[in-house]
């Protein structure tokens, strides 16, 4: 009898594992939701590395993706969140992309065709510091008379 319970427990208890394991699965897939609408974009967004949330905008919107991010294939991974509803689409992409330089590209008809990601910004230079250079003086042999 001891035996019967053990067998039944852990087939529950793989049952258990595998009912949260697709629990969480379905949660990941929830974390973004885009509903693009006419030219309005309305997203939510949680917590959701940026590479999928470029796949989720390609498969959804059909935009294509050009990354020059010189080396820094790890934004790739950052975490982005927002919330907004019905932005216009170019607010709405540039809320979502803000940490990173980047270029919307739109057809003729103000239709969103593409996005160019270039990395994150440089760090804004101090040019309060920059020493001041005083003009040289020419020489009095050498002025015009």
């Amino acid at each position: 009898m001891r035996r019967m319970e053990k067998v039944i427990i852990s087939h529950l208890s793989v049952f258990i594992l595998f009912v949260l394991g697709y629990n969480s699965a379905s949660a990941e897939t929830r974390r973004i939701e885009l509903n693009f609408v006419n030219q309005t974009l309305s997203a939510t967004i949680k917590s959701a590395p940026l590479r999928t949330v470029i796949a989720e905008i390609e498969e959804e919107k059909g935009v294509w993706f050009k990354l020059w991010l010189r080396g820094e294939d790890s934004l790739l991974d950052e975490k982005v969140s927002v919330r907004f509803k019905n932005l216009p689409v170019k607010e709405g992409l540039d809320r979502i992309f803000s940490p990173l330089n980047h270029c919307l590209v739109f057809d003729q008809d103000g239709n969103l065709s593409g996005v160019v990601l270039f990395g994150k910004p440089e760090p804004r230079r101090d040019w309060s510091r920059r020493r001041r250079v005083t003009p040289r003086r020419t020489p009095s042999r050498y002025r015009r008379q």
